[in-house]
């Protein structure tokens, strides 16, 4: 009997599966001390604003075909991520965080995606948030070193604990990538903004 073709509808949930994984990266790998835990009371090096000037006083992530520099005090995570996620490519966060969730970044890569238009990057952003989170906006479009940078935010719950997530989505040659960085409660919204685009102006393309 003749094998039935893949349906048209099947391809996209294949497709959409690096998007789902990434957010699953937010909920699991996140959380660097215990989600049982009441919020760490000790400010940690993310509540403080970063230092005026250089974006380049924090640590250097090295990926794949990019770099970016992390907020001071953060550690690179990505060994310890790839553990459970091996589709991601890089990633660091607050490891100064004891309790509750550590503030994060991680970058997915993938030369699979064929997508010609703003309207249908923003429509996977959001369709995949959704899947995890609620409250899932578009923004605005940033930049990754002179790569638009499709952009949408939502909120999620870790145990108890309320997450802010913003997700960016640019291509470069031929390949897409796809941006995370997620913050917890301990971290005020004024501070996290400043770092995320601390983070996004230091981003640089190595190839």
């Amino acid at each position: 009997m003749t094998a039935r073709p893949r349906t048209p509808a099947r391809r996209a949930t294949s497709a959409a599966l690096p998007f789902v994984l990434s957010a699953l990266v937010l909920s699991g790998c996140g959380v660097l001390g215990s989600t049982s835990a009441e919020p760490s009371t000790t400010p940690s090096p993310t509540e403080q604003a970063l230092p005026a000037g250089n974006p380049t006083d924090g640590l250097d992530v090295q990926g794949t075909g990019y770099s970016l520099t992390t907020p001071p005090g953060w550690e690179e995570t990505t060994d310890e991520v790839q553990q459970r996620y091996h589709q991601v490519d890089a990633s660091a966060g607050d490891t100064a965080v004891t309790g509750g969730f550590a503030d994060n970044v991680n970058v997915i890569v993938s030369d699979k995606r064929r997508i010609k238009s703003q309207q249908k990057a923003e429509r996977i952003l959001a369709r995949e948030l959704r899947l995890v989170g609620r409250r899932v906006e578009v923004q605005e479009p940033g930049e990754l070193d002179g790569e638009v940078a499709y952009h949408a935010t939502a909120r999620l719950k870790v145990g108890h604990l309320k997450v802010r997530t913003s997700q960016y989505f640019a291509k470069h040659g031929r390949t897409w990538y796809l941006v995370t960085f997620s913050y917890g409660p301990q971290t005020d919204e004024e501070s996290e903004a400043e770092e995320v685009q601390s983070m996004l102006d230091s981003w640089q393309w190595s190839d």
